[in-house]
C-alpha cells in the first residue's frame, strides 16, 4: 500500500489518435484487391485438405466421451471394445 503523505500525480488522458486516411494511390488499392483474390484462391484450393481435417477433429471431440464410457482401450482390439 502506498504511503498517504505523498501527493499523487494526475496524468492527463492520452490524446486520441487521428483516423488513418484511405489510400489515394490506385496501385495500393489494386494490390489490396489482388491480395484478397489470392487469399480466396488459397482458401479454395486448401479446402480439399482443411475441411476433412476439421471434420475429423470435430468428430473425434464429439465421439471421445462415448468411447471413454464404452471402455475401449487404444492398446489394440479387446473384447470389451468390440
Amino acid at each position: 500500500m502506498a504511503p498517504t503523505d505523498h501527493a499523487t500525480e494526475i496524468v492527463p488522458p492520452a490524446e486520441e489518435p487521428e483516423e488513418m486516411p484511405l489510400p489515394s494511390d490506385a496501385n495500393v488499392i489494386f494490390l489490396g484487391g489482388l491480395f484478397v483474390l489470392a487469399m480466396l484462391a488459397t482458401a479454395y484450393v486448401a479446402s480439399e485438405i482443411v475441411l476433412p481435417l476439421v471434420f475429423a477433429i470435430i468428430l473425434k471431440l464429439l465421439l471421445q466421451p462415448a468411447l471413454r464410457m464404452s471402455g475401449c482401450t487404444y492398446r489394440g482390439y479387446s473384447r470389451r471394445c468390440c
